[in-house]
């Protein structure tokens, strides 16, 4: 949400940055990034138990480059790439870029299904690239991977050599029960961790992290070099000492706080007037819920009619490598709090509409 961001902080901080560190914000820079910022972010990995350091961390211009780059880096036409079902379309559309093939892995309440997984990869006749894997307030759906999920899938990685990829840009905007580590604690040498301030800090900004294994930093390294040589460095520069300050650390309470009632109006108001045949999921935190239709519905074709009342959503079949049509994605964050229940009543009574008798 754009009052989410922090303004008077990266004013005065621009500023600092430009009197006291000014040749160096506006010059380029290398192409691993900021060496303070990637050794904050290292030292962030190894107090939740990942043992890095910078060498293990490279910036990006946003976790989209990271996706794109791992792609260009591991992908060659016709691979197999494992994604979940629903996956985040962003991850679709990089992958698919790239002419990967896929197969997808149902996702439960709780995560993944594993046995699913585990028959893929018995069965599939080349090995997949890797998983990408979305585990915390997970983009569609919000759901969130089980503790025991995560450990499952780690031993499963390291089992079948899977590669896993792990992109985690929600994770600090939890709502409600306890933080749950990420896949890479329990599985570091087979995951390539992303993730990115856009979510805690400014979407604008295009910054993000990759944190994996250094021989796989190497590869992408050079990648991200002939991509676009480096990323921003005052952004780099002015989120660094965002961090040090602690003061991106004070900011996040504050919007998981907004975000917080934020979901808690639209979970309200979806009780109170969409009909029982639909259900939706309860995400613990981040920026999105999930409705499932019933099967007879298209989010698609219904979406016309949702215009015309003035509402939109995402359709479900955008995060479904095939099919998905009676799915839709919902988001609290971005919204007025006053038209977060008028937008609700107005889906609903187009959904009623498209209702068999």
């Amino acid at each position: 949400h754009p009052k989410s961001f922090p303004i008077e902080d990266i004013f005065r901080i621009s500023q600092s940055v430009l009197l006291n560190e000014g040749e160096q914000a506006l010059q380029y820079g290398t192409t691993e990034g900021y060496i303070e910022l990637r050794k904050f972010l290292a030292a962030r990995e190894r107090s939740v138990g990942v043992q890095v350091d910078e060498e293990s961390i490279l910036i990006t211009s946003g976790s989209q480059q990271g996706l794109e780059l791992v792609s260009k880096t591991f992908l060659d036409k016709g691979d197999t790439v494992l994604v979940e079902e629903p996956s985040y379309l962003g991850g679709l559309s990089a992958f698919r870029l790239f002419q990967a093939s896929f197969e997808t892995v149902p996702l439960e309440d709780d995560g993944p299904d594993l046995d699913a997984l585990r028959h893929l990869l018995d069965t599939l006749p080349t090995p997949p690239k890797f998983f990408y894997i979305i585990p915390t307030f997970q983009n569609p759906s919000g759901i969130t991977y089980s503790l025991e999920k995560r450990k499952e899938l780690a031993e499963m990685a390291r089992e079948y050599d899977l590669l896993l990829v792990e992109d985690n840009p929600y994770a600090k905007l939890r709502f409600e029960g306890d933080d749950i580590p990420s896949v890479k604690v329990f599985a570091p040498d087979h995951t390539i961790y992303l993730s990115s301030f856009s979510k805690i800090l400014s979407p604008g900004f295009r910054l993000a992290w990759i944190c994996a294994p250094k021989d796989v930093v190497r590869k992408l390294v050079i990648v991200k070099q002939a991509t676009d040589l480096c990323s921003n460095s005052y952004v780099q520069l002015i989120t660094y000492q965002l961090l040090r300050r602690g003061l991106i650390d004070r900011h996040i309470p504050w919007i998981a706080t907004m975000y917080k009632e934020k979901r808690d109006i639209m979970l309200k108001a979806l009780e109170e007037y969409f009909p029982p045949e639909v259900t939706w999921t309860h995400p613990e935190g981040g920026m999105f819920l999930w409705v499932t239709l019933p099967d007879y519905i298209d989010a698609k074709e219904m979406f016309a009619d949702a215009i015309k009342q003035n509402v939109a959503y995402v359709q479900g079949g955008a995060f479904f490598v095939s099919g998905g049509y009676n799915h839709m994605r919902l988001t609290y964050v971005y919204v007025d709090n006053d038209k977060i229940r008028d937008g609700i009543r107005r889906l609903a009574a187009v959904i009623k509409d498209h209702l068999r008798d």
